[in-house]
């Protein structure tokens, strides 16, 4: 099946932060990846990607992502991050993932 165009880059940190969230922690940095290479200019996917490669215990890939968010979004807040959620344990697991990838 062919819609004529491809997703559109928020699809991608959705799609990467509901995989995150339900713990699925491979599958949200394949559709992080994924984003990332087609909409490369897209900061807030490495957000998703960088605490998903830090739970998966690959800190030096976590490390890189958050080099790059730091470096593309200097002014982000990490205690704001995940802010926008309803349930503080999707927020909390959101943060610890960040912080265990060095943000």
């Amino acid at each position: 099946v062919t819609f004529g165009h491809l997703p559109g880059p928020h699809y991608y940190f959705d799609l990467a932060m509901a995989y995150y969230l339900a713990r699925r922690h491979e599958d949200a940095l394949r559709a992080a990846e994924s984003g990332l290479a087609r909409y490369p200019n897209l900061p807030m996917t490495l957000i998703p990607a960088a605490a998903a490669a830090a739970q998966l215990g690959r800190k030096e890939q976590a490390a890189r992502y958050v080099e790059t968010l730091q470096r593309l979004m200097p002014s982000l807040d990490p205690d704001t991050v995940g802010s926008r959620f309803k349930d503080p344990a999707r927020r909390a697991y959101l943060r610890e993932g960040l912080k265990a990838a060095g943000l």
